[in-house]
């Protein structure tokens, strides 16, 4: 009887310890499945997170200060977050994530961003498709993107004059660069009453005067744009100066594009822009320039959805991976 009571005893305690292990094995699953879920979760929160920063877009009322938001977007991702990632930062060789692959489709309407008159069309109808990937970042793309990124705060305006006559004041000119504000004086004053950008001259040595005051009043406004005394109004004595000299700045910073074999000017036209500002080009190009990217800002966009063989979103992360816009050739 004795042993039966032991061996009841030994039994119970095996069964309690086998449930108390049933127990323990079933929290731990519970435990692991809960972190498994929350990491899940997590995951799929952020992809949601992800996408919805590119899903505002995707929309046909969209304009081009939209895309270049998306340019931008696309651009740092590729270059930091996306598998062999290249670029400035080249943050991105751990990630696992695809790039994604952006175009701008413009369809031959880019011509209606054009300045009349200009000889350096941005957009000049001879490309139609922008594809923005994880191999090209912004500085080292042949395209409009890259040009006016480029020139943006980025480019050296042309050297002002250093002639003797110059007031000694005026001597050390600080280094300008084009910047929103002034490009868009410039461009403000393009086509006005008061435009530097249309030589006043005449064959009539009567109306030396004149001409000289007209020119004065031309260099007066764009010291005013700028901010500064770009062209002194005066010599270093305070004595108007000679007409021939208002006559060589316009022809040196506002004239029509300088002839690559001319090294008077030293500039060449909106091909050579480049960040390192090794390469120049005139305040007439540069307003032009800029001109064409103000008017792509006010250009209509739609997102269209991706052509075969393109998916929008990648079947392994669920990430957005593929964007398409088509300019519709309107402006708002």
């Amino acid at each position: 009887m004795e042993n039966a009571t032991k061996a009841l005893i030994i039994a119970g305690s095996v069964l309690l310890s086998i449930i108390v292990l049933s127990i323990f094995m079933l929290m731990v699953n519970s435990l692991t499945e809960y972190q498994q879920a929350q990491t899940q979760m997590g995951q799929t929160q952020d992809v949601i997170s992800f996408n919805n920063q590119f899903q505002g877009y995707m929309r046909d009322d969209i304009t081009g200060t939209d895309v270049l938001s998306v340019i931008n977007k696309v651009l740092y991702y590729n270059r930091t977050k996306a598998i062999d990632a290249i670029g400035i930062e080249d943050a991105g060789n751990g990630y696992v994530y695809e790039p994604i692959k952006l175009v701008i489709e413009m369809d031959g309407k880019q011509r209606n961003l054009a300045m009349d008159g200009s000889d350096n069309k941005l957009f000049d109808g001879t490309r139609s498709t922008y594809t923005f990937s994880k191999d090209k970042n912004i500085e080292e793309m042949d395209e409009p993107f890259a040009k006016i990124d480029a020139l943006l705060n980025k480019t050296k305006m042309p050297t002002p004059p250093q002639n003797s006559f110059l007031q000694d004041k005026y001597r050390d000119k600080r280094t300008i660069y084009y910047s929103e504000g002034i490009l868009k004086g410039l461009m403000d004053n393009y086509g006005s009453e008061k435009s530097i950008f249309v030589q006043v001259s005449s064959t009539d040595p009567s109306d030396t005067e004149k001409i000289r005051n007209e020119n004065k009043k031309k260099f007066a406004e764009f010291n005013r744009i700028i901010g500064t005394i770009y062209f002194p109004l005066v010599d270093r004595n305070g004595n108007p100066l000679e007409n021939s000299a208002y006559t060589s700045w316009w022809d040196s910073y506002f004239g029509p594009s300088p002839s690559k074999s001319n090294l008077k000017y030293k500039y060449k036209k909106v091909d050579g822009v480049e960040v390192e500002n090794t390469e120049m080009i005139t305040i007439k190009q540069a307003v032009e320039l800029y001109y064409e990217y103000a008017q792509f800002q006010r250009g209509k966009f739609k997102y269209v959805q991706p052509t075969s063989g393109e998916e929008t979103y990648s079947s392994s992360s669920g990430r957005i991976k593929y964007l398409k816009f088509v300019y519709t050739g309107e402006s708002i």
